[in-house]
């Protein structure tokens, strides 16, 4: 105790200083624990986002992959399948002269007789 203090009074002064001390201890250890779990709260948020984002990177990254693939493919394509490339070309080849050929005679559609000049 100290100087010039009632005896009657200093276990009342006391008893105040344990309160205190205990509220204070109280009120951190009721901070902490908020923090850790509000920390607790936010690792399942980001856990998610990052395998989300891990996701969309995956997905973005493998269309980008398919568009060079089949770019790269339609270049070298005949040589990969011939059979079926250099059939598709002849049979493209044949509808072009068929194209033509029709094209050629369409003006003469409907006509009964020819005039020659």
């Amino acid at each position: 105790m100290g100087l010039g203090m009632n005896p009657q009074t200093a276990p009342l002064i006391e008893a105040e200083q344990v309160q205190l001390n205990l509220e204070r201890a109280y009120y951190q250890a009721l901070t902490g624990c908020e923090d850790e779990l509000n920390k607790l709260l936010n690792e399942p948020s980001l856990a998610a986002f990052s395998i989300a984002e891990e996701f969309v990177d995956r997905i973005l990254h493998a269309q980008d992959t398919r568009k060079e693939f089949r770019r790269f493919l339609s270049k070298y394509r005949k040589e990969v399948w011939p059979a079926t490339y250099n059939q598709s070309e002849q049979l493209r080849t044949v509808a072009l002269n068929w194209k033509t050929a029709v094209n050629t005679i369409e003006p003469f559609q409907g006509k009964t007789r020819y005039q020659f000049a």
